[in-house]
Parts: C-alpha cells; structure tokens; sequence
C-alpha cells in the first residue's frame, strides 16, 4: 500500500514531512481497530448472523474505537462518504482524502494510506492519517446491494439508522477509511491548509 503526501490545494510549496515516529503510532492504531473489528465482527457473524453482527457492531464498535484510541494516545474513527452512522460522517479533510480515494479507485488504482501534517485544533500541529477500508465479501450481508442483504438485516438498519447511506457495496469496494489524528510537538511546523493534497 503505498502512502500519499503532497502540496495542500490553495497553498504554495511543500508540505512538512510526516514524521516516522507519529506515523508508527498511526498505522500501529488503525491496525489494532481494524484486528479488533475484525475480531467482533466475525465471532458475532459465527454467532447471530448478519443480524447479530448489525446488532454488535452498532453496540460495541465505537466503544472498540474509544478504547483503542485511548490505548494508543490518538484520536481515532471510522469515517465514510456513505456513512451508516451519523457519528462516522467525515470532517472536512477526511471528505477531501475519501473523495480522492474514491477517484483512484474508480481509475483503478489500489486504495493507498493518506498521511499529512496539518494544523492542530489547539494551535499546534497533528499527523492526519486515514487507512483505506476495503470491502471483504462477509460484508455484503450488511452493507451490499439493499435487495441482497442478508434476511432480517434491512428492518433492523431502518430501525437503527433510518439515514442509512452505507449499502449499495460489492466485494472490493472501498468503504471508508480509519482515521487517526496524532499531535506533534509544538515545533512541528503545519500545513497553511487542513487539506487533502
């Protein structure tokens, strides 16, 4: 996979380099989610079915996510363009990342890590990483085309998530993306723009 870094839109020259450091501790939390989602999801799979994993996911994902976010000292989320849970919707920089992802993959090229230093909300810096989330075929019980969706799943989402955007998927298609938000020392110095290059 490779990584993306680049001149933000509306600003002139280059970027700050990503520090490795910060960037480790990234790709070490967006692997823990991922492991533990992963985790979830295929024992309540094997347990209740789609609906069981509906069901798990919708309580106890974003406890995983607030977990290893402490875990790890960073801020950390699951963010898609076509979220199913409100809390999920993407920040204005993360929307700028998934929409170039989503132009890649419909160029065909493989969905590649995003990682760029930026300004902070506390007037410091951060490291903004977002890993992309790629389909698996498991999770077209819940989030493939509404008509294939596994028995029971559609009520149980209309129930749950009356607003949801987050179906309509086939194996392979990139969902969404972990977003993780390390700080930096104050010295670090930022991007002029909180953008996507």
């Amino acid at each position: 996979m490779a990584i993306v870094i680049g001149v933000a839109p509306g600003t002139s020259g280059e970027l700050p380099a990503v520090p490795e450091a910060q960037l480790a501790v990234a790709r070490t939390a967006a692997d823990g989610l991922g492991a533990r989602l992963r985790t979830l999801l295929t024992a309540e799979l094997a347990r209740g079915g789609p609906q069981g994993a509906v069901e798990a996911c919708a309580a106890q994902a974003q406890e995983a996510t607030f977990e290893e976010a402490a875990r790890h000292g960073v801020a950390l989320r699951r963010v898609s363009l076509q979220y199913r849970n409100p809390a999920d919707a993407p920040d204005e920089f993360e929307r700028a990342a998934l929409e170039r992802l989503a132009a890649g993959a419909r160029q065909g090229s493989p969905p590649a890590e995003i990682a760029q230093v930026t300004a902070g909300p506390d007037g410091g810096s951060e490291l903004r990483y977002l890993r992309p989330i790629v389909l698996a075929a498991p999770c077209l019980s819940c989030h493939g085309k509404v008509a294939e969706l596994a028995p029971g799943v559609a009520a149980i989402l209309a129930e749950r998530y009356p607003g949801d955007l987050a179906t309509g998927y086939s194996a392979g298609d990139l969902r969404g993306a972990v977003s993780v938000r390390v700080a930096l020392p104050k010295v670090f110095p930022a991007a002029a723009a909180p953008e996507v290059p």
